[in-house]
């Protein structure tokens, strides 16, 4: 399985009233819930993650920059509190575990499992908690998380 761009905004559902940096976006459209890195140029992308990516937090607003130059825009970035991400079988025992985006998956998906930090795959936290839906069932298909961005890595 490869990277697939995703083509629609999500709720991060997120519960924190944590810092909202403006960041200078490349060359593409970010959606409001996607999961945004600095990339080797200093811009924030979303496209499938480069090695030396480092994990900036999640998009509060969807901005299409794909028409114009890297830093044309700016898109609005919570870098921290927990939100929730997509995981495609999430369990009660992923909870506890580091959370990665990896090329494998999308901009609005985490995995739980161990993976291969030099392949293309960003920390972005720990997994925290499932979802659950309104009748307190789980949803197998979401997970929170609480972020690890590169700003509490710089702050160290």
């Amino acid at each position: 399985m490869g990277w697939t761009a995703t083509t629609a905004a999500s709720d991060p559902g997120y519960k924190s009233d944590g810092k909202i940096l403006s960041l200078k976006a490349s060359n593409e459209t970010i959606y409001k819930g996607d999961l945004v890195r600095i990339n080797a140029a200093g811009y924030a992308t979303v496209a499938a993650p480069a090695q030396y990516d480092m994990f900036a937090g999640i998009a509060l607003e969807t901005v299409d920059n794909s028409g114009g130059s890297a830093g044309d825009l700016n898109v609005l970035v919570l870098t921290e509190g927990t939100v929730t991400a997509f995981q495609a079988s999430a369990a009660i025992t992923d909870v506890g575990e580091p959370a990665w985006n990896s090329y494998q998956v999308d901009a609005q998906t985490i995995l739980s499992t161990t993976v291969d930090p030099t392949n293309s795959t960003v920390k972005v936290g720990t997994v925290v908690d499932r979802v659950f839906s309104n009748y307190k069932v789980p949803d197998t298909t979401r997970l929170r998380f609480k972020m690890d961005t590169f700003w509490d890595v710089a702050a160290e």
